[in-house]
């Protein structure tokens, strides 16, 4: 039998789960990554801030000095 990537999956595997290639949600504009196949990926690390952050942080800061 396959699944919906085309990849054949055994019938009597108890370890099948539902997933795009590691993806879920795959066709969505955030695809969440499938806790079984990418589970590094479930955290996400903190962004760096933009220069328009930054700006306003430094503008406040200046500002109270």
């Amino acid at each position: 039998m396959r699944d919906r990537t085309g990849e054949w999956v055994d019938d009597d595997q108890d370890d099948v789960h539902v997933c795009e290639r590691g993806w879920l949600d795959r066709d969505e504009d955030q695809p969440r990554p499938c806790p079984t196949c990418r589970p590094w990926l479930l955290e996400r690390p903190p962004r760096r801030p933009t220069r328009e952050e930054l700006d306003a942080y430094g503008a406040r800061h200046l500002a109270r000095a």
